[in-house]
This record gives structure tokens, sequence and C-alpha cells, in this order.
């Protein structure tokens, strides 16, 4: 039971640590216009590195439903914005396809 816990710790600090950095090494300074447009890209280059590769096996046997319902999802994404709403079509799309 004690080692559980000194590992559970072990584990909070180290995930704790590389999250508290950031914040600790620029607070009060201003970044640097490049490194601000670098960072503002990050968020969708990590959605899509966690995304993209699922596309390909959400449905085991039917890469093609899974690619057109991933589509769909990216157009609705396009239009109307949010997140609610393309995953909502995408499922739908690949429900109905799956029972087509």
């Amino acid at each position: 039971m004690n080692s559980i816990l000194f590992l559970i710790i072990g584990m909070m600090l180290v995930t704790y640590i590389p999250r508290l950095l950031p914040f600790i090494l620029v607070s009060g300074e201003g970044l640097h216009p490049y490194m601000k447009r670098f960072l503002s890209f990050m968020p969708y280059a990590m959605f899509g590195a966690l995304i993209v590769p699922g596309v390909f096996t959400a449905i085991s046997g039917s890469m093609l439903i899974s690619v057109i319902a991933f589509l769909v999802a990216c157009i609705i994404a396009y239009r109307f914005g949010g997140v609610i709403l393309p995953v909502l079509s995408a499922i739908i799309t690949a429900v109905l396809l799956k029972l087509i």
C-alpha cells in the first residue's frame, strides 16, 4: 500500500512539473511575437495528431465509412464551427452508413 502511494505521488509530480514550468519561466515577460504565433497553432496540431489516426480505425473493417464521417465532420466544422455539431454529424453519418 505504501509503495502505491509513493507511485501516485511520483506520477503526480512528473505530470505537474512540466505544466507548472512554463508559468514560472514566462511570468511577467511577454513572449516574442513569433513564439506567440507558433504557440497559437499548437492546439490545432495536437488535435489533428490525436484525431486523424483514429479516423482510419474507428469502424473496424469499414475505413471508407470512417473517412466519409470524418469529411462530413470537417465540412460541418468549417461551415458552422464548434465541436458538438461536427461530432454529432460524424456519429450520425457513420451510423447511417453502417446501417446501409
